[in-house]
């Protein structure tokens, strides 16, 4: 990543303000929902480490939430490539790795990690 102040997170040609939960690549505004910005920041919080999807639900849905996790998921995931122009066959910003039973998500910046930022996460 590029820099981070208290604000934003810029990583290649994206700028990402952790206030607002808005998304720019080139300055120009990208619509990202609610769950794929917290996926990103959770991406974001720990750059190049494994990211399981029960650490994924207990952040982005509250205990008392009845949803059908995998879609609502793989949903989320799938958005968020859209907005990073990624793709699940040819990763460049967010890859899934399947081991064992579980699937995890690891944030990179074209083959070196993303530096480490905070992001106003709440399952609120």
């Amino acid at each position: 990543m590029k820099a981070t102040t208290s604000r934003t997170a810029n990583f290649g040609p994206y700028t990402l303000d952790l206030r607002s939960g808005e998304m720019r690549k080139f300055g120009t505004k990208i619509k990202m929902g609610e769950q794929s910005f917290r996926i990103l920041c959770m991406l974001l919080e720990t750059p190049g480490e494994m990211v399981t999807r029960e650490e994924l639900r207990a952040k982005l849905w509250a205990d008392d939430t009845f949803v059908d996790f995998d879609h609502g998921l793989n949903s989320a995931v799938q958005r968020l490539r859209d907005c990073l122009s990624d793709s699940a066959g040819k990763p460049l910003w967010v890859e899934t790795l399947h081991r064992a039973a579980d699937i995890v998500l690891l944030a990179k910046c074209g083959g070196r990690m993303a530096g480490s930022t905070t992001c106003p996460i709440s399952t609120a």
